[in-house]
């Protein structure tokens, strides 16, 4: 089985996706930097089209690494709560240092699984950034 979710980051391209056959929309914001958390007003126009796929919004409150301080994690808390009455689920990934390796902070990315509850959550590329790739996936597994 075919699945496709297509990265779009603005509303235009949202809905020109959806028409399109997109199975599931992922929604960001600033493509140079591998996406950012969109706007909220993106998001409104979306579902004011009555999209019928649903519609993942990106938490990540800035480019670069996935490591995050304690003020960017209050950000990201925020920012999913806005979101909760719109979003059809998330998309994040956070990672810290330990013992000199970057590996999958399963402290942080629970505490926004829980908090995203019943939405569903996806891991996203910040797999890709862990120092054991097979590590990673297996702390996301749990």
């Amino acid at each position: 089985m075919k699945y496709l979710e297509i990265a779009c980051f603005n509303a235009p391209s949202a809905l020109i996706a959806a028409g399109a056959g997109a199975d599931r929309i992922e929604l960001c914001a600033d493509r140079s930097v591998g996406g950012t958390t969109p706007a909220l007003s993106d998001l409104e126009a979306i579902k004011a089209q009555q999209v019928e796929i649903p519609v993942m919004v990106m938490i990540r409150p800035r480019g670069g690494d996935f490591e995050y301080s304690d003020e960017e994690f209050a950000q990201m808390k925020e920012e999913m709560k806005r979101f909760r009455g719109l979003a059809d689920g998330f998309v994040f990934g956070i990672l810290k240092e330990e013992g000199g390796e970057v590996v999958v902070d399963g402290e942080r990315n629970s505490e926004l699984v829980e908090l995203a509850r019943p939405l569903p959550c996806t891991f996203h590329r910040a797999v890709d950034a862990a120092s054991d790739y097979q590590a990673a996936v297996r702390e996301v597994a749990k």
